[in-house]
């Protein structure tokens, strides 16, 4: 008996990637604050996940797509400078919008941030959840957690 020491070395395979998904990202920075007690995501660090985080944010996706319902409409799509009265106004643009976004403001609320996308609760929002379940699907049927970590890095 005596003192055992190892290096692991971690393979770095991108298994997972979203643009602009802040709600993702703000699920995964309240997680670690309950979790571990970080003082919110701090740009480019390397965060653990473990398989029990993917399982809840997965079903936390497809609890607010169940209660979410789109319909048809003017979504914001950014804006832009009015050259006349010196003012940003929105743009909007033909698109669909969830028409009952309170389950989604609870569980999966938008962060915003300088560079983290739009703050709308629309089709792109339902986008971002489809993908993340897909993405979190594979994830469960190829990795294996006894060898293999999920981290989680973010940058803007």
């Amino acid at each position: 008996m005596g003192l055992d020491m190892f290096l692991y070395k971690v393979k770095r395979q991108e298994v997972a990637y979203w643009r602009k998904a802040n709600e993702i990202h703000a699920w995964i920075e309240r997680r670690l604050e309950d979790d571990v007690g970080y003082d919110g995501i701090e740009n480019c660090r390397e965060y653990h996940l473990s398989k029990e985080d993917l399982i809840d944010l997965r079903d936390t996706c497809q609890k607010v797509l169940d209660a979410s319902k789109l319909a048809g409409g003017k979504i914001k799509n950014g804006e832009r400078l009015n050259n006349k009265t010196n003012r940003w106004e929105p743009i909007y643009e033909d698109g669909k919008y969830i028409t009952n976004p309170e389950i989604a403001e609870q569980l999966l609320p938008r962060a915003d941030g300088f560079f983290f996308g739009s703050q709308e609760y629309d089709e792109w929002y339902i986008d971002d959840l489809k993908s993340t379940i897909i993405q979190i699907n594979n994830i469960l049927e190829t990795v294996d957690f006894d060898t293999e970590d999920i981290v989680y890095l973010a940058s803007w």
